[in-house]
């Protein structure tokens, strides 16, 4: 009897064990398709392996963003389409690592946008989606998918890691924090004034110039309170 009831807790032991494991995969399946969407949504980036190299020095000291574009079939249809091609290099200026997102159709308004390096992190603005990159092998460090902006411009404090980006097609400001989480997002700064561009991060103040309607806009990062004259 004590050997057949060890017997049925090790059998239902192993089924838990089965189950909270497809658990986990089910889980993982949902998180992509909330994350990345499913079919047409966001993929992950894809990063390649730190290439090896006969130099010894493997730290990556500069990353580089360019906008690559190709031909490729997007629903039957031969388009032009285009993508960021991000690598890190070392010293010497050998690549230790790239990768790149979904391709998208071209677009007037720019789809991808570089921020920078921020800490040990490079920053990008990828079709809304703000991404950042591990410096050492460009592995991805967090996502913000709320920004939703295009045609944007970026600047980060270095002191804080706080990123601040402007867009022609969605909020005038949006900003986020070290850790990828929003701390704020102004939608206008007044009637008239639209395509912003940042300028310059001073003293406290981040300025933006707004070409339509040819006004400065000087905001305050303490409080977010801000100026257009």
């Amino acid at each position: 009897m004590k050997k057949w009831l060890i017997m049925l807790l090790g059998f239902v032991l192993c089924a838990s064990a089965v189950l909270l494991a497809g658990c986990e995969d089910k889980a993982e399946d949902v998180f992509e398709k909330i994350i990345y969407g499913e079919g047409d949504g966001y993929e992950a980036p894809e990063t390649t392996e730190p290439k090896e190299t006969e130099s010894k020095e493997k730290t990556v000291l500069r990353v580089t963003m360019e906008i690559k574009t190709d031909r490729k079939e997007v629903d039957g249809e031969m388009t032009d389409v285009e993508y960021p091609l991000i690598t890190g290099f070392n010293s010497i200026d050998t690549p230790m690592w790239t990768m790149s997102t979904k391709p998208l159709p071209v677009s007037e308004t720019a789809q991808f946008t570089e921020v920078g390096v921020v800490g040990d992190v490079f920053v990008f603005n990828n079709a809304g989606v703000v991404i950042a990159l591990f410096t050492e092998d460009g592995t991805t460090a967090w996502m913000n998918m709320d920004f939703g902006g295009l045609g944007a411009t970026g600047i980060a404090d270095e002191a804080t890691g706080t990123v601040f980006l402007t867009s022609t097609d969605g909020p005038a400001l949006y900003v986020i924090d070290q850790n990828g989480k929003t701390v704020t997002s102004i939608d206008s700064f007044g009637e008239g004034l639209a395509d912003p561009e940042i300028t310059e991060l001073k003293d406290g103040h981040l300025l933006i110039h707004m070409k339509t309607g040819d006004k400065n806009v000087s905001v305050d990062i303490s409080d977010f309170s801000f100026v257009a004259e």
